[in-house]
């Protein structure tokens, strides 16, 4: 299998549950994150990244920001998310990118 391109899901104001952000796809990877927490929010934010629905599906990773920081994130060569990947809010506001790969 090889990768054809890195894809982009833009979540520029996250304030609640985004169940299947990205849509389920066979052979998609999560590769990565942008994640900036938006001035003005609470002490830090707190957001879980999801294989699959937030009801359902399997914590991939669990990130925590300070107010005003930012991280980027790269999981390659990727984490399986065939099940779609969701956004499950916990505290404060943040803007989120997460990148995958469809292998073919």
């Amino acid at each position: 299998m090889t990768m054809t391109e890195i894809l982009v899901d833009d979540n520029p104001s996250v304030s609640a549950d985004v169940n299947l952000a990205v849509a389920a796809g066979e052979t998609q990877r999560f590769v990565g994150i942008s994640i900036r927490e938006l001035e003005g929010s609470e002490f830090y934010a707190t957001c879980r990244i999801i294989n699959g629905s937030i009801a359902s599906g399997t914590p991939i990773l669990s990130i925590e920001l300070a107010t005003s920081d930012s991280k980027f994130i790269w999981c390659w060569p990727g984490i399986d998310a065939e099940d779609g990947i969701s956004i499950e809010h916990i505290r404060g506001d943040l803007e989120i990118q997460l990148y995958y790969v469809v292998m073919r």
